[in-house]
């Protein structure tokens, strides 16, 4: 993550979460930290993306130039910055022309544990030079943004909490789905959820009997063939 000239990474993070405190909404807090004379410098502009228990990317707040398309359908299943800085859980960046400038945009995951909750991204100007931030010191700044975004409630408001319809997955077992599609094991299943082995095993059977399906392979497959999950998200190996 990049950061100003003279603070020190202790001094950042402190005023990263005083920014959090004063903002009164997301789009004022984008606001503050692109004013910022020290956070802000070389900044022309920032965005929050909250992120869906479905893997969804959702603009919640947003002020200046935008690093990227605002009105594009993002999600992590695409080959999109967003989601490999999220999926990488590294802090992401690259060139971009706006306006007949090159400019750098920038992502920074939002974390809290090994949760991915959403990101933050920004466009800077590369003549100003930038001191990146220490690796302790994006860890500390992911999860103070992982913190603001839950503090706002958006986390219920997109994670899709309805209760299903009786034959449609629900909204773990439709993570589950997504890792059998990603020919994740049940074990890597349980690590990303931070669940156990067997509820992963119970909730397959669940998914199995929803899909009419025998079995991982032919859940995968009936996944593929009705559309129920993006294409992006199945390796090679699924038929």
């Amino acid at each position: 993550m990049q950061g100003g000239n003279c603070m020190d990474d202790l001094a950042r993070i402190a005023r990263i979460n005083q920014i959090y405190a004063q903002a009164t909404n997301p789009n004022d807090y984008c606001r503050r930290l692109t004013h910022d004379p020290e956070l802000g410098r070389g900044m022309l502009g920032t965005q929050l993306y909250a992120l869906s228990n479905r893997g969804t990317l959702q603009l919640v707040g947003s002020y200046g130039l935008e690093a990227f398309d605002p009105n594009a359908s993002l999600s992590l299943f695409e080959d999109h910055p967003l989601s490999q800085a999220i999926n990488s859980r590294t802090v992401w960046h690259g060139k971009r022309e706006v306006q007949g400038r090159e400019l750098v945009n920038w992502v920074l995951p939002l974390i809290k544990g090994d949760v991915p909750v959403g990101a933050s991204t920004s466009l800077t100007d590369p003549k100003e030079k930038i001191v990146p931030f220490s690796e302790q010191a994006t860890i500390a700044a992911a999860n103070a943004g992982a913190i603001y975004l839950e503090s706002l409630g958006l986390k219920n408001l997109f994670r899709e909490t309805a209760q299903p319809e009786e034959g449609q997955l629900t909204d773990r077992q439709y993570e589950i789905l997504v890792g059998m599609a990603r020919g994740e094991t049940n074990a890597q299943i349980a690590q990303q959820l931070i669940l156990s082995e067997s509820s992963i095993k119970q909730e397959s059977v669940k998914i199995f009997r929803i899909l009419g399906v025998g079995s991982r392979q032919q859940a995968v497959a009936k996944a593929k063939a009705t559309g129920l999950l993006p294409q992006s998200v199945f390796t090679e190996e699924v038929a």
